[in-house]
């Protein structure tokens, strides 16, 4: 059954820092966001060489392009086109540092948890999950699918997981995965093994395997929901971030694929704060990846899926308007 209340949580936002432009000659290439006000016109490609740009990445769904260009005076160039709605330097999303805390683990690694092959199940050091659960009791109530007498399970919901990949093979995963798309192109991030192949999924960070683990593991580990499908959608390459132009066609091509939830852990106002302030009224200025943020998850919800963000690892106590402002700017 198709989700039909919907839940956001966006914080998306941007700012664009003064930089002393070097000479024309030194100026390196730049990539740029684009939001249209309207639909992409035909002579889009024309007009963006005109201003000194190359198309890279078409968004059609959200009226947005991603643009390169070396031209320090490309931003200027585009002010007189009136379909433009915004264009800045493109915002690139970084996952957190893993930090340790000394006051939950006192700086040393757990060593007592045994290898895989030395246990069936590892339910009694889930402790996260026993509370989410209440012991596993919910699982009773709903596991998120059906097995079937063959084996096989009939999946009543499917999460996007719009992250760094998953390992597919994962022993308390493959029986849950349903495919994906790689969004990452092809020598990103100087990586000889990115090809830009679509098919291309395969986590080399982590991160959105543990994430896919926490939602829908059912081995020796168990998600929230353990029967629930999983698709993944790759946007992080081994190092380095994330751009909107990766992510937001992500979250349309997930819409498209008819997920019932897109999960989005993929920062909080760590990494926002290094792109963007607040104003006193908690607003946030007109630009095109906060834009192109809005567009992309309006899509969704209006194919039907509820999108949920990550609210970050800052510990920030989000009824304080003035603390958020504060740690923003």
């Amino acid at each position: 059954m198709r989700k039909t209340r919907m839940c956001i949580f966006l914080a998306v936002v941007m700012i664009l820092t003064t930089f002393s432009i070097p000479a024309w000659s030194e100026m390196p290439s730049k990539t740029y966001t684009i939001a249209y006000k309207q639909q992409i016109p035909n002579d889009y490609a024309t007009v963006i060489a005109s201003a000194g740009g190359k198309v890279l990445r078409v968004m059609p769904e959200i009226a947005g392009l991603e643009v390169s260009s070396d031209n320090p005076k490309f931003l200027d160039n585009l002010k007189a086109v009136k379909e433009i709605q915004a264009a800045n330097v493109e915002m690139i999303i970084k996952l957190d540092k893993e930090v340790t805390n000394p006051q939950a683990a006192d700086g040393q690694p757990v060593i007592d948890i045994p290898q895989a092959d030395e246990i069936d199940s590892y339910w009694s050091y889930q402790w996260d999950m026993q509370r989410i659960t209440h012991n596993g009791d919910s699982y009773n109530i709903e596991t998120g699918g059906v097995q079937n007498a063959d084996g096989t399970i009939t999946h009543k919901a499917v999460v996007g997981v719009i992250d760094t990949g998953i390992d597919p093979n994962h022993p308390d995963l493959k029986d849950n995965f349903l495919g994906g798309m790689n969004f990452v192109p092809a020598n990103a991030a100087d990586d000889s093994t990115e090809m830009g192949d679509p098919n291309d999924i395969v986590d080399r960070v982590g991160h959105g395997t543990h994430v896919s683990g926490s939602i829908a593991a059912n081995g020796k580990l168990k998600g929230v929901g353990p029967d629930l499908g999983i698709r993944a959608y790759r946007i992080f390459p081994r190092n380095g971030g994330a751009p909107t132009s990766w992510i937001a066609p992500a979250i349309v091509q997930a819409a498209k694929d008819r997920v019932d939830v897109i999960n989005m852990s993929i920062g909080g106002f760590d990494c926002i704060s290094r792109y963007s302030y607040l104003t006193e009224k908690n607003a946030y200025s007109d630009i095109a990846d906060v834009l192109l943020y809005k567009r992309a998850i309006q899509y969704a919800i209006d194919n039907g899926v509820t999108v949920v963000v990550s609210a970050g690892n800052e510990s920030l106590n989000l009824n304080n308007p003035k603390e958020i402002t504060d740690y923003m700017n």
